[in-house]
C-alpha cells in the first residue's frame, strides 16, 4: 500500500468508525465489516444489508450506498443519520469553526459518557430523540424507557453543554440529577480525551499501512503540553506502534 492509498484508507477507517458510533447512538446496530476496506471504499454491516462508504480523494468527499436493505423504516433512519451528518458538516464549514469529528466527540460521546455515569449511580437512562439542527440536542428518558422520572434535555451551544431538568417531575429527583451532572461535568483534560478517542477508533487498523495523522496530531498536542521532549506529528503519523508507546508513557506520567 503506497502513501496515497494509506491516506485514503485512514480517512475511510475514521469515517466508518464515526458513522458506526452515530448509528449506534440512534439505536441502529452497526459494525465495520472486517477485511472490507479498499483504497476507495469500506463496508458497514447493518441489522439488514450493509452500507458502502466511498471516498474521493480528488474531491475529499464521501458517498454512501445502501445494499440489500429492504426495511423501509430502517432505510429512512439510516438516511436521516447520513443527512444530519452532511448538514452539520456543511453548516460548520460555513461558520468556520466546526467539524464532524468535533461534533461526535463533544456531543454524542459526552451524552454516552453521561449515561454510563448515571448507570454507575444506579440511574437508568434511554435516548428518546436526538436532533442536530439548528442546535444539537438529545431528549433522554430517565428512570426507565417510559421515562419514569421524566425527561432530561441536553443541548450543545456555543457557550458549552447545557442540561435542562424542568421535565423531571419530582423535585428530589431533579436535585439528584443536577448534583450528578455537576459532578460529571467538572473540567477535564480534553486533549487527553481526544487521544483516547482516536486511539480507540484507529486501533483495529494498527497493523495496516495507514496514515494515522489525526491520532498523531492529538498525541503531539497533549504530549507537548506535558513532556520535556517535544513530538512532531509528521514523524509519528505512519508509526502506530511508536504512538502507542508514547501514549503509554504519557498516561503513566500523569497517573
Amino acid at each position: 500500500m503506497d502513501k496515497t492509498e494509506g491516506e485514503n484508507a485512514g480517512h475511510l477507517a475514521a469515517r466508518a468508525a464515526e458513522l458506526v458510533e452515530k448509528l449506534r447512538f440512534h439505536e441502529i446496530r452497526a459494525a465495520v465489516l472486517k477485511g472490507s476496506i479498499r483504497q476507495y471504499s469500506i463496508k458497514v454491516v447493518l441489522p439488514q444489508g450493509q452500507l458502502v462508504i466511498h471516498y474521493s480523494s480528488k474531491k475529499n468527499a464521501f458517498k454512501y450506498q445502501l445494499e440489500n436493505v429492504s426495511d423501509i423504516e430502517l432505510q429512512q433512519k439510516i438516511k436521516e443519520c447520513l443527512d444530519d451528518s452532511a448538514k452539520t458538516v456543511e453548516a460548520g464549514k460555513a461558520n468556520g469553526h466546526f467539524s464532524a469529528q468535533e461534533h461526535q466527540k463533544d456531543f454524542t460521546d459526552m451524552v454516552s459518557a453521561f449515561q454510563e455515569y448515571l448507570k454507575s449511580h444506579e440511574v437508568d437512562s434511554f435516548i428518546k430523540q436526538a436532533f442536530y439542527l439548528p442546535v444539537p440536542r438529545v431528549q433522554m428518558a430517565v428512570g426507565s424507557k417510559d421515562a419514569g422520572w421524566g425527561y432530561l434535555n441536553i443541548y450543545q451551544t456555543k457557550k458549552g453543554t447545557c442540561p435542562k431538568f424542568h421535565e423531571i417531575r419530582e423535585a428530589g429527583k431533579r436535585e439528584l440529577l443536577k448534583t450528578l451532572w455537576d459532578s460529571f461535568s467538572q473540567p477535564a483534560d480534553d486533549d487527553l480525551l481526544e487521544v483516547e478517542y482516536y486511539l480507540s477508533v484507529l486501533k483495529p487498523y494498527k497493523h495496516l499501512d495507514f496514515d494515522f495523522l489525526v491520532l498523531a496530531q492529538s498525541l503531539a498536542k497533549a504530549w507537548n503540553r506535558r513532556m520535556a521532549d517535544p513530538l512532531d506529528a509528521d514523524d509519528l503519523r505512519y508509526d502506530f506502534f511508536r504512538m502507542e508507546k508514547c501514549i503509554d508513557k504519557l498516561f503513566s506520567k500523569i497517573g
